[in-house]
């Protein structure tokens, strides 16, 4: 297992490179989230081991079980949608939150860091393919989140994150994806100084190479790392 794992890391970080040198960057502006939702602590370690340091969950309770019970210290991204009602669980818990979709959740993620004296550092995510079954905001919606954002003080928007589509046009996942690259150029043309545009999250197992050919500097791989879910 140790030597699948470790082959399957050295595997998309070459993938990763040959895509960044593709679009004229290095592998190292590109970070790593290796989602490992629905995966035994074991075979974290592993990748751990094989030098990824940030990981992935896309369900708050799991997410928390596998924070209490890792032996090792390590930095969890939540990847999934979070309800208002689980906030309080995961803030202060994660290194970010890629998932934010709402001002309504914005705003509550202010209040509870509030509380703990302590700021959120978190992704809006934007449904840039505009389908129903995908939370986020519109593309339209995305500069009244970070207009809100600004009076806020305790969530830090570092960004923005999409899932492209499920489908085979690789037209349209490069559509979905730079529409993205757009919308985070045009924030980060506003000159603010509180809202970054320091990670553009897209392209998970599937489409991971066309997302950093458009831009991407956060990638969330899964399948391609751990193989299937458990």
């Amino acid at each position: 297992m140790s030597e699948i794992i470790d082959n399957n890391v050295k595997s998309v970080r070459s993938r990763i490179a040959t895509a960044a040198r593709e679009s004229g960057r290095s592998e190292k502006d590109i970070l790593l989230v290796a989602v490992s939702k629905m995966q035994p602590l074991e075979k974290i370690y592993l990748a751990h081991k094989a030098g990824i340091e940030h990981f992935g969950e896309n369900k708050v309770q799991e997410l928390i079980k596998k924070i209490s019970e890792s032996e090792i210290m390590l930095q969890w991204h939540m990847v999934g949608h979070l309800q208002s009602n689980k906030i309080n669980k995961v803030v202060g818990k994660v290194e970010m939150i890629e998932s934010v979709d709402s001002i309504q959740l914005l705003e509550k993620l202010d209040k509870a860091g509030q509380s703990r004296e302590m700021c959120t550092k978190v992704l809006l995510q934007v449904n840039t393919s505009h389908e129903e079954t995908k939370f986020g905001f519109s593309l339209d919606a995305v500069l009244d989140a970070c207009e809100r954002a600004e009076i806020l003080s305790h969530v830090e928007i570092q960004g923005l994150m999409t899932i492209g589509p499920l489908t085979d046009e690789v037209t349209k996942v490069i559509k979905s994806f730079r529409n993205l690259r757009k919308l985070a150029d045009k924030i980060e043309s506003t000159g603010s100084t509180k809202i970054r545009m320091k990670y553009i999250s897209m392209g998970m197992t599937g489409d991971f190479e066309i997302a950093i050919k458009e831009g991407s500097n956060l990638v969330r791989i899964g399948t391609a790392i751990f193989g299937p879910r458990m």
